[in-house]
């Protein structure tokens, strides 16, 4: 009897690891349904309802987002690429962009839309 049950849990369980794969992949699309929603929503309120609604429905970016942020925008200082790289929505990624730029660690963009690094990292500071 055991050896059947071990069998079973063998060939289970590459079909469970592929379904909470397919479950993760659903869930962040749900996830960017509801940002986009969320921005249309905005679009159509009146001025200060839309400030308010604004902050409770666009969620703030994880200290842990930011982390990762700042060590990619040394690589690249781009929304795009901090999209890219961390699976997020544009306009989420936008948020985290604007935060380091109020930080203080990359500029505003240029004319040219492009964004250069302010701040050094340590090793170069030394």
């Amino acid at each position: 009897m055991t050896e059947l049950s071990d069998y079973k849990r063998l060939v289970e369980a590459p079909m469970i690891s592929s379904y909470e794969a397919r479950i993760r992949s659903l869930s962040d699309e749900i996830q960017r349904l509801r940002d986009a929603l969320s921005e249309v929503e905005l679009a159509k309120m009146p001025g200060q309802a839309r400030a308010i609604a604004a902050q409770t429905l666009r969620p703030a970016p994880t200290e842990a987002q930011l982390i990762i942020a700042r060590e990619l925008v040394r690589e690249k200082p781009s929304t795009s690429y901090i999209q890219r790289k961390m699976g997020l929505g544009y306009n989420h990624a936008t948020r985290i962009m604007e935060r380091l730029e109020a930080e203080g660690l990359v500029s505003a963009p240029a004319s040219n839309g492009m964004r250069s690094i302010q701040q050094k990292t340590n090793e170069t500071q030394k």
